[in-house]
């Protein structure tokens, strides 16, 4: 289990999409943005 104590839920991919999908986010790039509920630690 995560520190979080749950997965990624459908709602984190669901708003994650949705600030991604902001005019504003148009300079992150090149990153990795984790929806896992932190289910991968110090990755």
């Amino acid at each position: 289990m995560s520190s979080l104590g749950q997965g990624g839920l459908p709602q984190d991919v669901a708003e994650a999409v949705a600030w991604l999908a902001q005019p504003g986010t148009g300079a992150f790039t090149g990153q990795a943005l984790r929806v896992c509920g932190q289910s991968v630690l110090g990755a």
